[in-house]
Order: C-alpha cells, then structure tokens, then sequence
C-alpha cells in the first residue's frame, strides 16, 4: 500500500493532473498498485481514496476553511494504520480515519492550535466517527 497525497501520487503515478476524486480512482486502479491517496476533492469535499484490490472508496467530509495546522495527512495514515491492525476493514477504517482528521481539525480551530492537538483529542482517534464512504469502483 502507497501512501501518499495528491500532489505526490500525481508525481509517483506519472499519470498527469488530477483533479475529482473519480479521476484519481480510476489511475490508481489502473497502475495496478494499492494507494491510499489523501487530499483528494470534490465539490467542496476533501477527504481520502483507497483503491486496493480492484475497489476504490473514498470518504469525504466538507472542507474546513481559515488557519489549519498541518499534519493532517500523517494524522489519517496514522488512524487508517491503527483500525486495520485493530480489525476493522480497508473501508470502515478509511472512513474513520477522515472522519477522525475532521474532528481533530475542528477541534484545533476551536482552541486557535497552531499545531494538530493530535494528544489532546485521542478519544477522538480511538473512537473516532465515520466520515460519508463511497465505493467508486
């Protein structure tokens, strides 16, 4: 499994410029790796893909706006990693790790957090809530 964002799938994958998250399914599944890609879009979405094994999902949730901290990306990954060694499937875990990076996000812009409050909000990565799952593919 790849991991990776937008920006740097469209470098590793060598597929040019993608921008809806149905696009960047479609090269993923079509180079023949497994990729969780995150950064992708849609109208005024952001959230994650995971194409393994022939299927793609993607978990969206509404795009926050003003002053985020980064590492959300590492957050995900991190979140996706733990509920598949935990149990959980490749699409019940995506959709909790987005719908956990969006709580945790929400929360730092609560508190002004200049850095993700990723410590502060474990209760929220141990249970996190389930972002909208879509099977594209």
């Amino acid at each position: 499994l790849v991991g990776c964002n937008l920006w740097e799938f469209m470098q590793l994958s060598d597929c040019g410029p993608r921008q809806q998250v149905e696009e960047v399914a479609a090269a993923a599944l079509a180079s023949g790796r497994d990729w969780l890609v995150t950064s992708v879009v849609r109208d005024g979405e952001i959230g994650a893909l995971l194409a393994a094994g022939g299927r793609a999902h993607a978990a969206l949730t509404p795009r926050l706006h003003g002053r985020l901290p980064r590492g959300a990306g590492d957050l995900l990954k991190l979140r996706l990693l733990g509920g598949l060694l935990g149990g959980e499937d490749g699409p019940t875990s995506l959709s909790r790790a987005v719908g956990a990076c969006e709580a945790v996000l929400r929360r730092a812009q609560e508190w002004s957090a200049p850095e993700l409050p990723a410590a502060a909000c474990w209760p929220i990565l141990a249970d996190a809530p389930a972002a909208r799952l879509e099977t594209l593919a």
